[in-house]
């Protein structure tokens, strides 16, 4: 049972550090289009 459980925990923590690096992408993504549109 607990290593079933830590295999999850695993691949919920990888699966948010896949996420998060996506959201980040997207943020930069965002922040560069802004800056190049204000003409920075």
């Amino acid at each position: 049972m607990a290593d079933s459980t830590a295999a999850g925990a695993g691949i919920s923590s990888s699966y948010a550090k896949i996420l998060y690096s996506r959201e980040r992408r997207v943020f930069i993504f965002e922040e560069s289009r802004a800056l190049n549109m204000h003409g920075v």
